[in-house]
């Protein structure tokens, strides 16, 4: 019983521990798209802050750096 009681308060910690990660990572990328002047249209921040995968908000996070619209970080991935 013990082990199965540590495997989910692990389990629950991690995944808190990636939905802080992805929230950090959404409010850097909108950081750098306020930054660079680019305008985020309600649709856009909500699929940013809607985001949980870290890895694809690190790959949106170096597309901002070189976007001209907020769009550009999806690179061509289906809706803006």
């Amino acid at each position: 019983m013990q082990l199965k009681d540590y495997e989910f308060k692990t389990e629950f910690v991690g995944r808190l521990f990636r939905e802080g990660k992805a929230e950090g990572k959404a409010e850097a990328l909108l950081t750098v798209l306020g930054a660079r002047g680019i305008e985020v249209s309600e649709e856009v921040r909500r699929r940013i802050e809607d985001a949980t995968e870290p890895d694809l908000l690190d790959v949106w996070l170096g597309r901002a750096v070189g976007a001209e619209r907020a769009e550009d970080v999806f690179g061509g991935q289906g809706r803006a």
